[in-house]
């Protein structure tokens, strides 16, 4: 009798180290108010240590050879409604590719040129209320077409653009209000150094701003830059740039790249969460740079009239960095989590197969733990599913569309 009471001790501790772990006991998340502003603290330590998701692939197709309007010069952005339409952005031929659920080839939206319905330099397709907005960064206009293709409106940035001075606008949304959202991306550069920051802008229906931010200048590589030719020795790729993403449900999310902190702005530009999280510097080593070093050799190699020693000397006398940046792209679901890209080491890179790393953050702002994205794929802007453009096996052009699939315990994901 006596032994008992040992004997349920015993097996509570076997079934206690038999049950699954869901979190990191080390993690450590917590709300707090600073300066009126919810403030989201992290160190770190994801919540779930394992992978957060596996990928279901749902759709596999390829261009379609006895159709030649199915066939794309240059695919990029892969967007998807909620019927499971497919629209890809054709940015060689300056229009959206429209496929159905089953991977046919259905109609495009938009075409080279200048006029109604036309593009230049299309960029950063938007699917909202029914509604796909198009910006053009060459003709500084916004264009909205229904999703079956009819052209509804025409917004061309005209003034606004020269009054505040705006560079280069990289994406224009139109809010249901009638405001609109720019994203400028100033970069500025003078002999030695290129300099970088982001501004968003908000306009009112009128025309007025609103409201505006920005990030601070950052320097963001350093250019070769002998006997009048610059770029022979391309830009040292160590600093991290400012990052914008938008959506419309869920705000707009600045990463100013001087400081591990995301913050999230309401459509009408208040200010509703900062996030601070510490995802671990990763040190500048002497394998980076030699990376560098055989990268500008090379490109010296290609040129003529200029030697390897003036390379060198001007290399050698530059300032290196001591850390790598903390993410290189931000980006915001429809469910609101947040994904931050990770610019990792090559070797990194190669041992994981060249599948992106990326860290997913909750829409409280908690740091849940990271995911491996397929290889050659990317998240979908603003949707669930992940997609990839090409085959990385046989180098072919197919469209593959998965679906997130949560793969801890105790994670669920809408």
């Amino acid at each position: 009798m006596k032994r008992y009471p040992c004997l349920i001790l015993a097996l509570s501790f076997v079934l206690m180290s038999c049950s699954p772990r869901v979190g990191d006991s080390r993690h450590r998340f917590e709300v707090d108010t600073v300066d009126g502003v919810r403030t989201a603290i992290n160190n770190g330590i994801p919540k779930y240590s394992d992978p957060l998701f596996s990928y279901e692939e749902i759709l596999r197709f390829q261009e379609d050879p006895d159709n030649e309007e199915s066939i794309l010069t240059r695919p990029s952005t892969i967007l998807l409604d909620e019927s499971g339409t497919i629209y890809i952005e054709d940015s060689g031929d300056n229009r959206i590719a429209v496929f159905n659920d089953r991977g046919e080839y259905v109609r495009s939206i938009g075409r080279e040129g200048e006029g109604p319905g036309e593009f230049q330099s299309m960029d950063s397709p938007m699917i909202h209320d029914g509604l796909m907005q198009i910006y053009d960064r060459r003709l500084h206009r916004l264009s909205l077409f229904t999703t079956a293709g009819e052209l509804e409106d025409m917004i061309q940035l005209g003034q606004m653009v020269g009054d505040h001075q705006i560079h280069t606008p990289m994406f224009v949304y139109r809010c249901r209000d009638g405001s609109l959202i720019v994203n400028d991306d100033e970069l500025t550069s003078d002999e030695e150094i290129q300099l970088s920051r982001k501004r968003v802008f908000i306009f009112d229906p009128d025309g007025q701003l609103r409201w505006q931010t920005e990030t601070p200048h950052l320097q963001i590589g350093t250019w070769v830059n002998f006997r009048g030719v610059r770029g022979l020795g391309a830009v040292m790729p160590y600093a991290s740039r400012a990052r914008v993403d938008l959506h419309p449900d869920h705000g707009i999310l600045v990463s100013p790249a001087d400081e591990p902190v995301l913050r999230q702005y309401a459509l009408d530009g208040a200010l509703q969460r900062r996030i601070e999280i510490q995802l671990g510097e990763r040190p500048f080593t002497a394998e980076d740079r030699s990376v560098i070093t055989r990268d500008w050799n090379e490109r010296v190699r290609e040129a003529s009239g200029i030697s390897l020693e003036q390379l060198q000397s001007m290399r050698d006398g530059m300032a290196f960095p001591e850390r790598w940046a903390y993410w290189s792209s931000v980006s915001l679901d429809d469910a609101g989590y947040i994904w931050l890209g990770v610019d990792e080491h090559e070797a990194a890179r190669e041992a994981a197969g060249f599948r992106s790393l990326v860290r997913v953050v909750s829409p409280e702002g908690e740091y849940l733990g990271d995911t491996r994205l397929p290889r050659g794929a990317g998240p979908v802007y603003h949707g669930h599913p992940i997609a990839r453009v090409s085959d990385p096996d046989t180098g072919e052009i197919t469209f593959v569309v998965y679906r997130l699939v949560p793969s801890v315990e105790g994670f669920a994901y809408p």
